[in-house]
């Protein structure tokens, strides 16, 4: 039997499916691990959202659903896997460099890593800017605005990041 409150959650995400499909529709998964993204992330098939946030009010169900499906929508997943190969592959040449062949390999192998880091950074960083883009699009500036104050509140978790997103939620003109 469903929660009251994951009820909720599926109907949220149910209209913002309607409005915007996807092959595959992901289903929202409450969940420890997304603790780690403090209010929720996305795993292509599975929006994964904090338990700390069965009980929200509605702007900020809407809020998190919106960014976290703007990431599916966007295919953002693919960043990710890109990443793991990109770092497995590397890190397979850097074991290879550091046993059988000179120092000056090795350190360009570092240099190559700290490159690496920087250009997914960089990704994440876009990324991040169009899961937002998508959400207001979809839901208007003020509604992101007031769930992601919510969100930010209910945590305990008005970080550099959440007060940008905050900035940048109240400047846009929707």
């Amino acid at each position: 039997m469903i929660s009251k409150d994951k009820a909720k959650w599926k109907e949220d995400l149910n209209e913002i499916y309607k409005e915007k499909p996807v092959i595959v529709r992901p289903r929202i998964v409450f969940t420890q691990l997304a603790r780690l993204w403090k209010g929720g992330a996305s795993l292509h098939f599975f929006i994964l959202i904090n338990p700390a946030l069965k009980d929200a009010v509605p702007e900020a169900r809407y809020y998190l659903l919106a960014h976290e499906y703007g990431h599916v929508y966007k295919c953002h997943i693919l960043h990710g896997i890109k990443m793991l190969i990109s770092f497995w592959a590397f890190f397979l040449w850097l074991g290879a460099a550091f046993q059988y062949v000179s120092v000056h390999w090795y350190l360009l192998g570092l240099f190559v890593l700290g490159s690496l880091l920087y250009y997914f950074n960089k990704k994440v960083n876009i990324a991040e800017d169009e899961a937002d883009e998508f959400a207001i699009k979809l839901k208007g500036s003020k509604v992101m605005y007031n769930g992601c104050s919510w969100v930010g509140e209910k945590l305990n978790d008005i970080n550099d990041a959440r007060k940008k997103k905050l900035i940048k939620y109240k400047n846009y003109k929707d």
